[in-house]
């Protein structure tokens, strides 16, 4: 296939009417938990992923040995800084410092962390930067639109399912 026409199905495919997805306060949907304060120079290299707040290679500044408790993996890290939004699959440490946040849930997986990850930068990368920062506090406070559905109660609640299956499709329309 060439290149024209992987950019015309990009351009199809991230075409999305968000119109009937609804606004959630994102400190009442997750937890929105801290990293203690580290600095990256302190560590001696080894395979454990330190995640910073910058806004490449996932987070990752480099990679540390510690014996230290980890940050649980399967959560979102999200910059304070410039709202770059990353899912860490396994156990990392964070860089702190008010930097980077973790984003938890329990049905979030790698698929659906992975469209929340665009949704966040693209909600909060367009309010917040370097000199107004999405600190903690703010951005527990924050609301964005997400994919929702009615459950059983007739409650609306977010349709981790479509987010899950829009990445699956996704991946295959680009494969």
């Amino acid at each position: 296939m060439d290149k024209s026409k992987i950019q015309e199905k990009m351009n199809n495919i991230t075409k999305i009417n968000i119109d009937d997805w609804d606004y959630f306060c994102i400190g009442k949907e997750f937890e929105v938990l801290s990293t203690p304060n580290r600095e990256a120079s302190k560590y001696k290299n080894g395979n454990i992923p330190f995640v910073a707040s910058g806004s490449m290679n996932n987070g990752v500044d480099k990679y540390v040995f510690t014996n230290e408790k980890l940050e649980e993996g399967n959560c979102i890290t999200f910059s304070t800084i410039d709202c770059s939004s990353f899912y860490q699959k396994k156990a990392f440490v964070g860089r702190g410092h008010g930097a980077v946040v973790r984003i938890y849930h329990e049905k979030l997986n790698e698929k659906n962390a992975l469209f929340l990850c665009t949704v966040l930068r693209e909600f909060l990368g367009q309010k917040y930067d370097y000199n107004n920062q999405c600190w903690m506090t703010i951005l527990a406070q924050e609301s964005i639109k997400l994919p929702s559905i009615k459950n059983a109660a007739e409650e609306i609640e977010i349709n981790w399912l479509y987010m899950e299956e829009f990445i699956n499709n996704l991946q295959k329309e680009c494969l």
